[in-house]
């Protein structure tokens, strides 16, 4: 039987991946991971020790959050802006991946909507669902919305990377 893309979905979130596999996925190297986890960037993974090493592992959602938070890095944000929303992603992490399976289920794309300075609104279609707002609350007529970033591609890929 053919899994869909929610039972792919679900084995996504149930695999590990170490540092290579993360370089080849989203593109961050090792010497950027080590930059990221001192900065405070990286989310919580698990560590396997051995007599010498410390070896990383990340979940399937470790690595849906870092693809986001590349392509927010690319274009442009600060990195003390990817601290704070490494910050939200761990604060509304259940919610998350909770979108993306309603996403999936119902072929809507989820999008996060920014302005790249203090607003992060995560969509599911037309549906808002979740918002981060730094600094003021208050919705500024000024802070329009210039990046969309497709969560649902950055799962896609993800996927399609390991089915190979």
């Amino acid at each position: 039987m053919a899994k869909t893309k929610l039972d792919k979905l679900e084995q996504l979130l149930k695999q590990e991946f170490s540092p290579n596999d993360l370089k080849e996925i989203v593109g961050l190297s090792r010497r950027q991971i080590a930059e990221w986890d001192k900065k405070g960037i990286l989310l919580s993974q698990k560590r396997k020790k051995t007599d010498t090493w410390s070896w990383r592992k990340f979940s399937g959602i470790n690595i849906i959050h870092l693809g986001v938070l590349t392509e927010l890095r690319q274009a442009g944000l600060p990195p003390d802006d990817l601290i704070q929303l490494a910050e939200w992603f761990k604060m509304i992490e259940k919610g998350f991946i909770e979108e993306i399976q309603k996403g999936i289920k119902n072929n809507k794309k989820i999008i996060l909507n920014t302005n790249l300075k203090d607003r992060f609104i995560l969509a599911v279609g037309n549906e808002k669902t979740h918002g981060l707002f730094f600094g003021h609350k208050k919705i500024i007529a000024d802070s329009k919305i210039i990046l969309r970033i497709n969560i649902s591609k950055i799962v896609e890929d993800i996927i399609k990377f390991i089915d190979k």
